[in-house]
């Protein structure tokens, strides 16, 4: 049984190390500016004290999983799994300060060369193997390279495994290295991991050496150690973060959950702003518009110029056919937030509902300003294909593709880009936007970041 359970092991290991690319792929990602701007004004003494001044801003995985990671653009993925299972803004900031430590201390670089070293003994030992058991007809000679594949896949899965556990102890001092510096108490820490044993009571019974994170216990006992010496460890956090932090839960618990749970936290009876806030979430959420403008006009009748009620309340709108009303709603969350690329999408895309001159006019505008501040969001993308195809531009609509292939890395960028200039007035903006796009692939640049951020 324990040769099975290694088996397994190094296959889920490998099916991590080798298909991660198109498993992050197919993540759901949910873009709200509500939500990202609050954990970044939450994460941002954290930013300052470890000088993180270009961190990306964060973002939110729809997925039940309790856990949080970063990727190699230095962006930290909150599962809302993870968002739903923390009790106070105390423990999100523990979250976020060891995922900061990760890319404080370039990790991620360090971890995949790692996993590429693994990558790469692993297939040469399989591959030496396979043809040791083609070559040799003796039956024992077979058995004995099978064992010496299992023998040395074991050991790589062990020191690899070994160096993410080396890795996650770093963040871990780093974190908590971070929130003293920031003179914020490290309650969250301890919390965390009691959670996280509560969760998962059967990770001290397992081999550390099979483990990618040290034990639940060992990090706990360090978490206390962390309070008990923190000259913080009696500092409460801002009141006014924790009510933020409920707003945000009550919101992704409306859009992520099912009927019976959101009505059962939430009932009809509860006219508080977050029992009212995620009903409204869940009725757009499952369109029901008419019924999220009745929760969602209560809130605003309290608040008329929440930036985050009006932005719903335009979805919602727009979602019920009152396109007039929408745009006015979509306006007053733009006027707080000028820079949002998020805000002008929606924008852009109530209005091109409209159809009229004026209204596609303003499209246009509110595109070329979500393009300044989101230049690689794949929905501005989408929205832009759509306004090109209403407005019969048929060569800047091929355009709009080829650097949507571009954000992809596909090799169709430069065949759309080329389709693109025929119909393209020689010389203008857009027809030197499509030669670019060639020129990219003649230098074998075809990554595309650099050209969608320098153009408007």
């Amino acid at each position: 049984m324990k040769f099975f359970a290694h088996k397994c092991i190094v296959f889920v290991l490998l099916s991590l190390i080798l298909g991660m690319n198109s498993a992050v792929a197919n993540i759901y990602i949910a873009r709200d500016l509500e939500t990202e701007k609050a954990i970044y004004t939450f994460n941002a003494p954290l930013i300052q004290v470890m000088h993180l001044a270009h961190l990306m801003v964060p973002r939110i995985i729809i997925d039940d999983t309790f856990n949080a990671f970063v990727s190699g653009n230095n962006k930290i993925y909150y599962m809302s799994g993870l968002l739903l299972g923390i009790d106070s803004v105390a423990q999100l900031m523990g979250v976020s300060a060891h995922e900061l430590g990760h890319i404080k201390a370039k990790h991620l670089p360090f971890l995949a060369g790692a996993k590429r070293r693994y990558r790469n003994l692993l297939l040469r030992t399989v591959a030496i193997g396979l043809l040791v058991a083609a070559t040799e007809k003796s039956q024992t000679t077979q058995m004995a390279s099978a064992a010496g594949i299992s023998l040395a896949t074991d050991m790589a899965t062990r020191q690899l495994l070994k160096t993410s556990r080396t890795v996650e102890t770093i963040a871990d001092t780093i974190a908590i290295d971070t929130l003293k510096k920031a003179k914020l108490n490290p309650i969250g820490l301890v919390q965390l991991q009691e959670k996280l044993l509560r969760r998962r009571g059967y990770t001290s019974q397992q081999q550390s050496y099979y483990q990618t994170h040290p034990t639940s216990e060992s990090r706990l006992r360090m978490a206390k150690r962390a309070l008990q010496l923190s000259p913080y460890k009696n500092r409460p956090y801002p009141q006014h973060w924790q009510k933020i932090f409920h707003r945000i839960q009550a919101k992704l618990f409306g859009f992520t959950k099912e009927k019976e749970q959101v009505f059962a936290k939430y009932p009809i009876a509860d006219k508080s702003n977050d029992a009212v806030y995620a009903r409204a979430v869940f009725y757009y959420a499952h369109h029901r518009p008419k019924q999220g403008i009745t929760e969602i006009q209560l809130l605003l009748h309290r608040y008329p110029k929440d930036p985050y009620y009006n932005e719903l309340y335009a979805q919602l709108l727009v979602n019920a056919g009152f396109v007039d009303k929408a745009i006015r709603a979509q306006e007053i969350a733009i006027r707080q937030y000028p820079r949002s690329g998020l805000l002008w999408m929606e924008y852009a895309n109530i209005l091109m509902k409209k159809k009229t001159k004026k209204a596609l006019d303003q499209a246009q505008y509110s595109l070329l300003k979500a393009r300044l501040y989101e230049p690689t969001s794949p929905y501005l993308y989408h929205l832009m294909v759509a306004y090109y195809s209403m407005t019969h531009q048929g060569g800047k609509r091929l355009l709009v593709r080829a650097e949507m292939a571009l954000l992809n890395h596909s090799p169709q960028a430069r065949f759309l880009a080329q389709q693109a200039k025929k119909y393209l007035k020689k010389g203008s903006a857009a027809y030197l936007r499509a030669q670019d796009i060639i020129n990219l692939f003649k230098t074998k640049d075809t990554s595309g970041k650099r050209y969608l951020q320098g153009r408007p």
